[in-house]
């Protein structure tokens, strides 16, 4: 009987678990244009960078050897005041490990100096100016740019992942 309730627990289950693990449609698009060498860390991405919001995108790849060259997704990510744009880059390594950089931009109606006091900056140090206009701060794992914009200023975080993780396709 217990086995019987088991086996009528998993089928009930099943297609919960299994829409909870559907693929993104960055994910989906990679895979289909032939980009599976690093599928997991498309998927990693594009999970971490949407934040589970509402997002559009497209992506660019290689029609040659497509599964040994970069890959590049641009996404909008919607939020009820307003949005982000992502750009992320899957390069594939020899050693079956891949690379990944990503830079996340957005305007805050906010001055700088009061974009510095926000949550996601408490821990920035200052690294310079970039030139003229663009303070460079650097977090734990990324690095943030700074720009005034009007009365308000632009933002981007950026990271770089070398050797990211062997990937499970």
């Amino acid at each position: 009987m217990k086995f019987i309730m088991l086996v009528a627990l998993a089928v009930l289950l099943f297609p919960v678990s299994h829409a909870c693990a559907a693929e993104g449609k960055i994910t989906k698009m990679a895979r289909e244009a032939g980009f599976t060498s690093c599928i997991s860390t498309v998927a990693r991405l594009e999970g971490f960078l949407s934040g589970k919001q509402n997002y559009g995108s497209w992506s660019f790849w290689s029609n040659q050897e497509t599964d040994r060259q970069p890959f590049n997704a641009s996404m909008e990510v919607s939020y009820s005041d307003g949005g982000i744009l992502v750009d992320f880059t899957v390069i594939p390594s020899p050693d079956g490990t891949c690379a990944y950089t990503y830079t996340k931009s957005w305007y805050t109606p906010n001055s700088c100096q009061k974009t510095l006091k926000q949550k996601f900056m408490q821990k920035a140090v200052l690294k310079g100016k970039l030139n003229v206009h663009v303070q460079a701060y650097s977090l734990e794992t990324a690095e943030v740019l700074l720009q005034k914009a009007g009365s308000g200023c632009m933002v981007q975080k950026k990271e770089v992942g070398f050797q990211f993780t062997r990937q499970q396709p």
